[in-house]
């Protein structure tokens, strides 16, 4: 199929046969769907008819005469307290994917339950317990996050297909003019008065040449690594290295959000043994993994982090030359950092 331009519209009942031929696939040879049995097109029509009568949305992508991806929202639950929420569907054909058509019918579903006052979308997205399922990726819970849905809530082996057991997992997005204020995610410290100003707690990210990123491991089990992290002051975001696979690519790919905490050198006070601190600062850095895709960009990366380890550039660049198509670069985009000053007695 040739890359010419699509449109997305409303469905129609008449778009039922398409949309059935579209999700046939996702039902009857993956996990993404948990039906059992492809609905036919009759099915599909009394669906879409019974989405447009409740007044939610249901639109389709278009191109060359050929439907080729839906999207719609629903309800998020039957009760009349939920009526702020609904709840997000989308289908590409296979042939489709990669060429904008999911988002630009996920930006039309958005912007149709603004008009009908919703403030919040959720989507219901399947997951796999460990790396490598044969009838599940984690595609789609990385669309989602692109188009800035985040996780909230996940359910362990609460569904069962192909003689396999899946998680789901629940993501929210925040559509304009929420009206209700949010809870604040981070408590506050409770010992406050050892808690260090910000600035004070940026100068002991920048000063850090190791710590350790926590991450939610196999089977939801946490996970702690080691890192030698970079703080950047022009992006406010702290950069790692590493390989482009296993157990923390792996976590992190399916669940971006985790944290990473350093220690600073401490005070030693010459009375006790060399290796007492008697006052050293914590810093923890909470917040959301992103891949560096560009290359070029995560060399420079690794560039600027050698060199707070590195005798001279010309050791760098040799190493670059040697291992650098084979590194990785995320970043942690903080949401949160706290420091902390802790006296031992």
């Amino acid at each position: 199929m040739t890359d010419a331009p699509f449109l997305v519209r409303p469905a129609t009942p008449a778009d039922a046969e398409a949309a059935a031929a579209i999700y046939a696939p996702y039902v009857a040879e993956t996990a993404v769907s948990f039906e059992s049995a492809p609905p036919d097109a009759a099915e599909m029509a009394r669906r879409i008819k019974a989405t447009l009568a409740s007044g939610f949305p249901w639109v389709v992508a278009e191109r060359s005469g050929t439907v080729v991806g839906y999207a719609y929202a629903g309800p998020f639950r039957e009760r009349a307290a939920y009526a702020p929420s609904a709840e997000l569907s989308v289908y590409v054909a296979e042939s489709a994917h990669g060429r904008g058509i999911g988002r630009a019918l996920v930006e039309a579903v958005e912007d149709a339950c603004r008009a009908r006052g919703n403030a919040n979308l959720l989507a219901c997205v399947a997951a796999a317990p460990e790396p490598g399922d044969p009838f599940l990726t984690d595609a789609s819970l990385r669309f989602h996050e692109r188009l800035g849905f985040a996780p909230c809530a996940r359910f362990h082996a609460c569904a069962s297909k192909f003689g396999r057991w899946y998680d789901i997992v629940y993501l929210e997005k925040r559509l304009d003019g929420h009206p209700f204020p949010t809870t604040p995610i981070f408590r506050p410290m409770r010992r406050f008065k050892q808690q260090l100003p910000d600035e004070e707690a940026l100068a002991v990210l920048r000063a850090a040449k190791r710590g350790v990123l926590s991450v939610a491991g196999d089977g939801g089990r946490p996970y702690g690594i080691p890192l030698n992290p970079f703080w950047d002051d022009e992006t406010g975001r702290l950069y790692f290295h590493g390989a482009r696979e296993g157990h923390k690519i792996d976590a992190l790919r399916r669940d971006p959000r985790a944290c990473f905490t350093v220690l600073d050198e401490g005070v030693h006070d010459a009375s006790r043994p060399p290796d007492w601190a008697l006052t050293f600062r914590s810093v923890t850095v909470f917040g959301r993994v992103e891949f560096v895709e560009n290359q070029a960009e995560a060399i420079e990366i690794c560039r600027r982090l050698a060199r707070r380890f590195y005798p001279d550039e010309a050791a760098i660049e040799e190493e670059i030359r040697l291992a650098g198509s084979r590194v990785l670069v995320f970043a942690l985009v903080p949401e949160h950092i706290t420091g902390k000053r802790v006296h031992e007695a």
